[in-house]
């Protein structure tokens, strides 16, 4: 697999390094692009968004980003310097099933652990978004929180 900073993704053969097929990768929003530092991890290619400190979790066999982890916290976590540069480094063990991340020149190696969120943010500013088609989606799919009113929620249970 090999990424040229776009949306595409190169699958290539190991024996001779020929182009096999192209993933174009996606997600609600459309193409997914600066897309670096590939790594497969549990039937799912992981990419580092250049620039950013997301990484992107791809279905190898469709495009669809399944999911989209923010390490924007680790950045508390390193010593800062001129030479400091962009989250670019993501490890899988395979045997022990640990992730790694670092960055370019950060004084420290992350071990990460994914865990799926219960309760998602669901981009609302206020309570103004209730109601809204994403919110009764993400609903029906999640559950209800502790925090969700008894009178918004009775019509989900």
């Amino acid at each position: 697999y090999q990424s040229d900073g776009s949306n595409r993704i190169t699958v290539r053969s190991t024996e001779n390094f020929k182009r096999e097929s192209v993933i174009q990768v996606f997600d609600n929003n459309g193409p997914v692009i600066y897309l670096n530092e590939l790594e497969w991890i549990e039937n799912e290619i992981w990419a580092n968004v250049y620039l950013s400190n997301k990484i992107v979790r791809i279905d190898p066999n469709t495009g669809k980003v399944n999911g989209v982890i923010d390490l924007d916290i680790l950045t508390s976590k390193i010593r800062i310097t001129e030479e400091t540069d962009v989250m670019n480094g993501i490890a899988y063990d395979p045997q022990t099933k640990r992730i790694f991340v670092t960055g370019k020149k950060w004084n420290k190696l992350f071990q990460i652990e994914v865990v799926k969120q219960k309760y998602p943010q669901y981009d609302l500013k206020s309570n103004k978004g209730y109601g809204t088609k994403k919110h009764i989606e993400a609903i029906k799919e999640f559950g209800i929180t502790p925090v969700h009113r008894k009178t918004f929620v009775k019509n989900f249970i």
